[in-house]
């Protein structure tokens, strides 16, 4: 298959800056792979594994001649990643392509997109839903992205040769403005994490023993509560205004059915309990497998 780019930097090579790498390599969409992280021997291990032809700790090196340029760190680390990029902007190929793989795309539209708006530089934000309760490139797979949904933030001249990138890895594309991203990923994304965290700490604190008796439905249920808390607090704090709604629902639902437990409701209970079985059942039984925007 004939590959996307002659050169990729992946700047972040954990679990989806690594498997990104892995992806790349496997379905041939670069002739080269570059990756940058801040400890020279996490940038190795991605090399060993053979999901890149070079590893360094300095962004300069990792962007040098690169033709498409992914951001593939913590939110708050792009901002000075941007601006070193645009520091070596000499360096990089005509036309190159740069994106991002955050999970909050107002902080992107304001802090990041604008420094290489500024230095003339191609950019439009990128969001895989494809993460892990694990983290780390330890954890990296590269089928990863297959199957998973992917939200590119609009801007007209990368959209094609992105959409064209996620969907060769095996993504359905979703197009959205920054706000309608993170509004949507509030209720699909942050608000499971919380909620999956707050039943952990409601069953398991003071445990006295319950952990021994628990099935496969609270470990299911609470899996996602595994998930690294200092990447997870950067994520609901920048992503803060659009989550306070879904949580405000939460406990809104949550105070329903102590409601109902407290009046011994039968009909409303049921009724409660048949609307999310029904809701659930419907929006999973046929996965949506098109490209939409």
């Amino acid at each position: 298959m004939v590959p996307l780019f002659a050169r990729l930097a992946i700047l972040g090579p954990g679990l989806l800056g690594g498997s990104l790498a892995g992806a790349v390599r496997r379905g041939g969409l670069a002739s080269e792979i570059r990756v940058w992280a801040r400890r020279q021997a996490a940038a190795d291990a991605v090399v060993a594994r053979g999901w890149a032809d070079v590893g360094t700790d300095e962004v300069a090196v990792a962007v040098d001649g690169a033709d498409c340029i992914v951001l593939a760190t913590p939110v708050g680390v792009m901002p000075d990643l941007a601006r070193r990029i645009v520091d070596a902007r000499d360096r990089l190929a005509d036309g190159v392509l740069i994106t991002d793989v955050g999970s909050v795309k107002g902080f992107v539209a304001e802090r990041v997109a604008p420094v290489f708006d500024a230095a003339g530089l191609t950019f439009t934000g990128s969001h895989p839903m494809a993460g892990a309760e694990t983290a780390g490139f330890e954890a990296a797979r590269d089928d990863l992205f297959a199957g998973a949904a992917c939200i590119v933030t609009p801007q007209a001249s990368a959209l094609p040769r992105m959409r064209a990138f996620w969907e060769r890895l095996g993504c359905r594309l979703f197009t959205m403005t920054p706000a309608e991203h993170d509004a949507a990923v509030a209720r699909v994304s942050h608000l499971p994490h919380v909620a999956a965290s707050a039943v952990a700490l409601a069953v398991l604190d003071g445990d006295g023993g319950r952990a021994a008796v628990a099935g496969k439905g609270f470990r299911d249920t609470t899996r996602i509560a595994s998930g690294d808390p200092g990447l997870w607090t950067e994520i609901l704090l920048e992503n803060r205004e659009a989550l306070v709604a879904p949580l405000e629902d939460l406990i809104a639902r949550l105070g329903e059915v102590l409601d109902f437990v407290q009046r011994s409701d039968d009909g409303q209970l049921r009724h409660f309990l048949a609307e999310a079985k029904t809701l659930r059942d419907q929006a999973l039984a046929a996965p949506d497998t098109r490209s939409h925007g």
